[in-house]
């Protein structure tokens, strides 16, 4: 399961029927590859063009299957990410 971290995967396999909120990286077009996963019963939060992956909800069993579909090419954990203020009103001379 080269798709997924190994800490992931324990997670995953300990995670039981509680919903697990994923990043999945995809190969072809972002808007088949969603239809893909809601077809599989995964809740697709938004697609996220820049990276060509999507965010989803699904269950710990449905995202150990999607580490075996040839056009999944990362699964990583959805996280928080926030952005430092840059310089805003500083004076760099």
């Amino acid at each position: 399961m080269g798709v997924i971290e190994l800490n992931l995967v324990r997670k995953l396999e300990e995670g039981g029927t509680f919903p697990v909120r994923l990043i999945v990286r995809v190969k072809g077009d972002i808007e088949e590859q969603a239809a893909r996963l809601e077809a599989m019963g995964c809740h697709v939060l938004s697609r996220l063009w820049l990276i060509n992956a999507v965010a989803m909800e699904c269950t710990s069993a449905q995202a150990l299957r999607l580490a075996e579909e040839p056009w999944v090419e990362r699964i990583e954990p959805d996280s928080v990410v926030s952005a430092q203020e840059w310089g805003i009103g500083n004076d760099y001379e």
